[in-house]
């Protein structure tokens, strides 16, 4: 009786549930409400323990059976039954707008032949508090046809239920998938506060029971549920908010086996940067602290600096076995913000998805001070065995003093940092940048020299839907360069 009150009130206080006319067997048996993933901290470690670990627990009961022993799912290759799974009532309508952008493009850049002879089907499913199948599979052959639905969907005001589109999408995809392609779920959506995460636990465990299916989350809003997005598809990797949205068209379309230019290529060799070679030489416990600047006004450089900084962290997961190194990343345009905290023990896996998420911000002001004050705010500066490496990734301030400029810069000598400095563009201000890199440190500029390759990719919040101007790199070049600067030399490299 007592499950039964709990369910009444659930369905009371949570108005995102599934409609139950159309999908009876979705209640939840002893539901405890919570207002938002906040509010409980075992949240998060129940999802990574009994989700994305996939540990075994007494407590979960065991997922239905819908699929056929008898029918065995072979997919062949190049099948593949694409389901979008579309909010349409994210944060603000210009998310729905982006996000249908992103799935509009990755059509267009799918084949006639793959769609008029079967080869991918789509279908989608929309869903604000309750869910409906909007297309089915094998309803529209024509790439003009399922672009024809995409155009049609609309923003409805109100909140929604991520779980109630999710439900839906595992109900369809066992029910009329076919057994020889395998199945893509693209959840589009920001997540809702109000789906009760018990409830989401059940349905993602569910989900990822589902044979040769994988899910993939979308959204383009800043205020998104992360942790929920996570649940759903299993994978961080496989979730694409912010700065890894761009990266979206791209990767779906190796998922669904097309090649893509540049895949595989190694775009930079870090291995004789200064800062590798700086902590190869010495076997110490080290703090680095990597500052970047949000603020620029270049889109492809801003991507080239990021490719630049992921080779360089995966470089040092190899030659750090020991773990010495602890990684502080701050991101700033006028204000600074702390994205992987020094003092907290984070995984390379997670400092790399932290690069992958920054997404520019196209700011008129920038304030390398804030970022830097923000960095020493979590050094322990009574500890004299760890050494300081600050990279500081910029143009160049426009809103420090000289006065401010300059008293920052002596914070860092003070603690003995050694400084490195990276110009995003060409267009920066050498001498602000050379009062940070002070007598000893290095200022590296080949970063905006690599040979750049023009893929598509949607421009967000446009009246234009495709922009080229999303750029991979080449291998990058060392040469050098000496340089005085205040009687002594430093390196350009």
């Amino acid at each position: 009786m007592a499950n039964v009150h709990l369910f009444l009130l659930a369905c009371l206080f949570s108005p995102c549930l599934a409609n139950p006319a159309n999908r009876e067997h979705f209640k939840a048996k002893g539901i405890r409400l919570v207002d938002g993933y906040d509010e409980t901290p075992r949240l998060e470690k129940d999802l990574r323990n009994g989700l994305i670990r996939n540990r075994p627990s007494e407590a979960v009961e065991k997922p239905e059976t819908e699929e056929s022993t008898a029918d065995k799912i072979s997919p062949e290759d190049g099948n593949f039954d694409l389901l979008f799974t579309i909010d349409l009532s994210p944060h603000q309508s210009a998310d729905l707008i982006n996000q249908l952008k992103l799935l509009t493009e990755l059509i267009n850049r799918l084949t006639d032949e793959e769609i008029n002879e079967q080869r991918i089907r789509v279908a989608i499913i929309t869903f604000g508090k309750e869910a409906q199948l909007y297309l089915e599979w094998g309803k529209a052959t024509t790439k003009a046809q399922i672009l024809q639905h995409l155009n049609s969907i609309k923003y409805v005001a109100g909140g929604s239920s991520a779980l109630a589109g999710i439900r839906l999408a595992s109900e369809y995809a066992q029910k009329s998938r076919r057994s020889n392609a395998r199945v893509i779920i693209i959840l589009a959506s920001d997540g809702s506060s109000q789906d009760l995460w018990h409830s989401v636990m059940q349905t993602a465990r569910k989900l990822h029971k589902l044979q040769e299916t994988a899910i993939y989350a979308l959204s383009t809003s800043k205020q998104y549920r992360f942790i929920q997005l996570e649940a759903f598809t299993g994978d961080k990797w496989k979730v694409y908010v912010e700065g890894r949205t761009r990266h979206f068209v791209r990767d779906m379309l190796k998922v669904l086996g097309r090649k893509v230019e540049g895949e595989g290529e190694n775009l930079f060799d870090v291995s004789s940067s200064p800062i590798i070679k700086s902590i190869q030489a010495h076997n110490d416990f080290v703090d680095l602290a990597i500052l970047v600047d949000k603020s620029t006004a270049a889109d492809d450089d801003f991507e080239v600096m990021k490719s630049f900084l992921k080779e360089l962290i995966r470089t040092l997961q190899f030659i750090d076995k020991e773990k010495r190194v602890k990684i502080s990343l701050v991101t700033f345009t006028d204000k600074a913000q702390i994205e992987i905290d020094l003092r907290k023990s984070t995984s390379i896996e997670d400092v790399l998805y932290a690069v992958e998420k920054l997404q520019n911000e196209y700011k008129n002001a920038s304030s390398v001070s804030a970022a830097v004050n923000v960095a020493l705010s979590q050094i322990s500066i009574s500890d004299k065995s760890r050494r300081r490496i600050f990279m500081i990734l910029t143009d160049g301030s426009s809103r420090d003093f000289v006065k401010t400029m300059t008293t920052t810069a002596v914070k860092l000598q003070q603690i003995n940092a050694e400084v490195y400095v990276a110009p995003i563009t060409d267009k920066y201000s050498k001498d602000e940048l050379l009062l940070y890199v002070g007598k000893q440190g290095t200022l590296i500029t080949s970063i905006v020299e690599c040979k750049k390759k023009l893929t598509s990719y949607v421009n967000l919040s446009s009246d234009k839907s495709v922009k080229k101007d999303f750029v991979e790199t080449a291998k990058v070049s060392t040469g050098k360069v000496t340089v005085a600067t205040s009687g002594k030399p430093f390196a350009i490299i």
